[in-house]
C-alpha cells in the first residue's frame, strides 16, 4: 500500500525534476498519442451520446467480474504443507530450483 501512495506522490514530483528541455514533444505530435486518441475518440463519443446505455452496461459488467476473481484466486491457490493456502509463492528446493 505505501507503493501506492509513494507512486502517487513521489512519481509526479520526480517528473519535474528529471523531465526538462526541448526533447519532449508535444502530445498532437506524438504519434502513440495520436494512434490511441484517433482510437478512443469513437468510443467516446458513442459513450457520450448513449449516457445511460453506458451506465447501464458498465453497471452489468461489473458484476460479472466478481465471479472471475474467485475463480483466479482459486486456481492460482496451492496448498501448503500446514493446510493454508499461499497465492503466488514459488517453493523452492535447496539447489534453488523450483521443486
Amino acid at each position: 500500500m505505501a507503493f501506492c501512495g509513494l507512486s502517487i506522490t513521489l512519481v509526479p514530483v520526480l517528473m519535474t525534476i528529471f523531465i526538462r528541455g526541448k526533447r519532449l514533444k508535444p502530445e498532437s505530435q506524438n504519434p502513440v498519442s495520436r494512434f490511441f486518441a484517433w482510437l478512443y475518440d469513437p468510443i467516446i463519443r458513442l459513450a457520450l451520446r448513449w449516457k445511460w446505455t453506458a451506465l447501464l452496461i458498465n453497471f452489468a459488467v461489473v458484476p460479472l467480474t466478481i465471479p472471475l476473481l474467485f475463480i483466479s484466486a482459486v486456481s492460482s491457490c496451492r496448498r501448503s504443507t500446514r493446510g493454508r493456502c499461499s497465492v503466488g509463492v514459488a517453493h523452492h528446493s535447496k539447489s534453488g530450483l523450483l521443486g
